[in-house]
């Protein structure tokens, strides 16, 4: 080995090491070192702990800034001079952040020195403190200068959390009324503008007091029949809402930060919706401490800036790069906005019921907001639901702990192993039900059936399973998604099907394997009117192109066609030949411009023609080349299969007892070639025709089509007519009451053609961009070029005649003056004659 190479192969080696041994290209060099101050009440050792446990974990990782942690216990007898040195003390080492969990009052004296020094202060008490004897709310210190990760609502938030509600009420005019608070005012300049953006109306904005409220009551009466009341003054909201009860009918939305559940014994409206913020008391204020550190830590380390240099930001730096963090902490979800404030983690919005056994209002909870959704309880009668999944009526994926399901889903039950797993489900019939359950006042309670089975009768034990089985025991009151059959139908009710459906087939495309001729192939690109309007054409052209160059005047012959031309009706025909295909024409040609004119027109078209036969003819070959293994249901494959080919069908399906107790000999033939072949599910099905596992899949032509519109590789076919026509159909227990109900909720929803389109919405959803054969060319595809050509054929017909006549007049003309020049020769002839005489 030469000395370069042994220089490269060393150099190769340590740098190797230098990377293993680095830490993600980490030296080891100091990453520099920032002051954090932890400020506690004396007798909140959790919190003390909480906070040396998440520095500690800092420090612990590599490549990142050390936190110098220091701790300020503060005593409750401590007096103001006292804490006044402890915070000049600590605050002399020049600390960048500061975690602020002490609730004494007194504490503030540390605050508000850290503030005027510069430092980050994160808080982990809330900015107020609701004291529900008094009017209102009261600051524990200032929120504009520093940043909280303990916040209970927020100006965006709440703001966002109205807009919700009111596309939920469908409010579109609306009144406010505020208190004089500068919070209130700013609220509402926020709110208008984001009204225009969804064609809301603020028609007034009244600031209330107690010196003008005839003012205020006399307005109401006149303008306001929807109202948004903004205060965290409870006295005042009480007033607010003792006007007139002359129109009880008007509806209210009350803002407020505090527990307004007090409120209510004087006024008697029939609808109070009130939005406030949720007050976890399962979080304690250690929780809050760690996710303070926790959340410096990540605007130390987040977002690429882990091993780099980091400096201590300054407080609008600081705030822009909390407003980055987003992680799962002690506290739930922890997400700041651009001011630095948390996001708050949700609003409950309830709606106040006058009890009159108690007199007095009571909150009922209808719903909350949180993570830009909100979500509505809904109060009625449950009603248990079975069902089973089935792409793309009824899908399913799992549900995140402590966050509802995504709009468009619906919670719902699996039972697995015993135990009880909650899934959001999904699709088709899901939206259906929806609608009928809003439409019938119920709350709809989704079970998946236990064996997953829809329900096959078992002769031997005289006994159904699935959705049938547990419909029949009273585990579930109704299935929405249970196919019509004439065995099912002699044990449960069934309203008219929502849903139209029959079988058909899917198989995997795969290449052509026969060895068949196909005599006329080559005709498909062209439809037979094309083909016979092309001969025609060429017929015509040829007779066109001899005539022209028959009656063409240019040989001065008197006669209208020339016995003696060298252009015959041979030479028309390879001539317009070679025109056609693009070859040179050996033989002689026309002569005439009309002619030639015309034989240009008539290449042009026949280019376009071969041209487009080509392209056609490609597509048609490779489209042939891939092709279904069977074509319908009737199939000489399925009848009788061959060695190695399998089809089924879903056991326990509505397909599965179509073919088992078919009065069709044919049918229950095919059950005796499938029966051993079934699968549980759809999606098992259609996985095993992907793999090769089976060739054909028998099943209901909806899922089919919607598992191959989805179908990654387009590979997947639907093929054969549909058959055995049934459908999704809503079924009960026999002579239960609750059939009238649905049939008359399916009815109502029918009629207005919402079950239509939800269908079409799931079936059509995903188009697969599959290689479909092109389309014939029909005669008025090419119209344009037989215009082309009769234009061409006219212009030479006129431009002949023209010629013609044209040369006519010339030799009549020239004729003319050559007998009167003969006569005038003849008189002079006459004269020399007399004059010899």
């Amino acid at each position: 080995m030469s000395f370069p190479e042994n220089t490269a192969l060393a150099v190769f080696f340590i740098s190797t090491l230098y990377f293993v041994f680095s830490h993600g290209n980490c030296n080891f060099r100091e990453k520099g070192s920032f002051g954090i101050i932890g400020v506690f009440d004396f007798a909140d050792s959790s919190s003390k702990e909480a906070f040396e446990n998440a520095t500690s974990s800092h420090n612990s990782k590599e490549c990142v800034p050390k936190f110098m942690n220091r701790t300020l216990l503060l005593k409750s007898d401590a007096s103001v001079s006292e804490i006044i040195e402890l915070a000049q003390n600590a605050l002399q080492t020049g600390p960048c952040f500061m975690v602020y969990a002490a609730e004494d009052s007194k504490a503030r004296i540390v605050l508000e020195f850290a503030i005027t020094q510069g430092v980050n202060v994160i808080t982990a008490i809330p900015p107020f403190y609701p004291n529900y004897q008094y009017t209102g709310i009261h600051q524990s210190y200032d929120p504009a200068h520093v940043s909280s990760i303990n916040t209970v609502s927020s100006t965006v938030t709440k703001r966002d959390a109205l807009l919700a509600l009111l596309g939920k009420l469908n409010w579109k005019k609306f009144l406010v009324v505020t208190d004089s608070e500068p919070s209130s005012n700013y609220f509402v300049n926020l709110l208008k503008e984001s009204l225009h953006p969804r064609n809301l109306n603020l028609t007034e904005w009244l600031v209330y007091n107690e010196d003008n409220f005839d003012y205020f009551e006399k307005k109401l009466e006149t303008d306001a029949s929807n109202i948004i009341l903004i205060t965290n003054n409870l006295s005042l909201a009480e007033q607010i809402l003792s006007v007139k009860e002359d129109f009880p009918s008007w509806t209210w939305i009350f803002l407020c930060d505090l527990d307004v559940g007090s409120l209510g014994s004087q006024w008697h409206w029939d609808y109070v919706y009130t939005i406030t913020p949720k007050y976890s008391l399962k979080v304690k204020l250690s929780d809050f401490v760690d996710d303070a550190v926790s959340s410096i830590s990540h605007t130390v380390t987040g977002n690429g800036r882990k091993g780099k240099a980091f400096s201590c930001p300054k407080i609008c730096t600081f705030r822009r790069l909390l407003s980055e963090v987003n992680f799962h902490g002690s506290s739930d979800p922890v997400k700041f906005d651009q001011q630095g404030n948390r996001v708050p983690l949700r609003y409950d919005v309830n709606r106040m019921e006058y009890n009159e056994g108690q007199d007095m209002y009571e909150l009922e909870h209808l719903g909350y907001w949180s993570n830009g959704k909100l979500s509505m309880e809904k109060k009625g009668e449950d009603l248990k639901i079975l069902l089973n999944e089935y792409p793309p009526n009824v899908m399913s994926q799992p549900k995140k702990v402590g966050e509802p399901c995504q709009p468009g889903s619906m919670l719902c039950s699996k039972t697995v192993e015993g135990e009880e797993i909650k899934r959001c489900c999904y699709g088709f019939v899901i939206d259906v039900l929806e609608v009928i359950c809003n439409e019938m006042e119920k709350v709809p309670k989704l079970l998946f059936s236990l064996d997953g089975q829809y329900g096959i009768y078992d002769e031997a034990n005289n006994s159904w399973n699935g959705v049938v089985s547990e419909l029949l025991s009273g585990r579930g009151d109704i299935s929405f998604d249970l196919y019509i059959s004439s065995r099912r139908a002699k044990v449960v009710d069934f309203t008219e099907p929502y849903m139209p459906s029959g079988i058909r087939l899917l198989a995997k495309e795969k290449k052509r394997e026969d060895n068949q001729i196909y005599w006329v192939s080559y005709l498909r690109p062209f439809t037979p009117p094309v083909w016979l309007t092309l001969l025609g054409s060429l017929g015509i052209m040829i007779i066109f192109l001899w005539a022209m160059d028959k009656i063409s005047p240019i040989r001065g012959s008197k006669k209208l066609f020339h016995p003696n031309s060298a252009f015959g009706l041979d030479n028309a025909v390879c001539f317009a030949l070679a025109l056609a295909f693009g070859r040179p024409a050996d033989e002689s040609k026309p002569k005439t411009n009309g002619a030639r004119l015309a034989s240009v027109a008539f290449g042009m078209a026949m280019l376009v023609f071969v041209s487009t036969y080509s392209a056609n003819l490609a597509a048609f070959l490779i489209v042939d080349d891939k092709s279904p293994p069977v074509e319908d249901i009737y199939d000489i494959k399925i009848e009788r299969p061959p060695d190695g080919f399998k089809y089924g069908t879903i056991d326990g399906s509505y397909m599965a007892d179509y073919f088992k107790n078919s009065e069709n000999a044919y049918f229950r033939h095919v059950w005796y070639h499938m029966k051993e072949n079934n699968v549980k599910s759809l999606r098992e099905g259609v996985e095993a025709v992907k793999t090769g596992s089976l060739d054909v899949f028998v099943a209901d032509h909806v899922g089919l089509e919607y598992e191959s519109r989805n179908d990654l590789h387009c590979e997947l076919r639907v093929v054969g007519e549909p058959f055995a026509m049934s459908g999704a159909s809503i079924a009960v227990k026999k002579n239960n009451p609750l059939f009238i109900q649905v049939s008359e909720a399916l009815q109502k929803i029918k009629a207005k053609g919402l079950t239509d389109f939800i269908q079409e919405f799931w079936v059509s959803k995903y188009k697969c961009p599959r290689e479909t054969p092109p389309a014939q060319l029909k005669v008025e595809d090419l119209s344009g070029l037989f215009l082309q050509l009769t234009i061409a054929m006219i212009g030479c017909i006129l431009g002949t005649l023209c010629q013609r006549i044209f040369l006519q007049m010339k030799e009549k003309w020239t004729r003319k003056n050559n007998e009167d020049v003969d006569e005038q020769d003849a008189r002079q002839e006459f004269a020399q004659t007399e004059t010899l005489v």
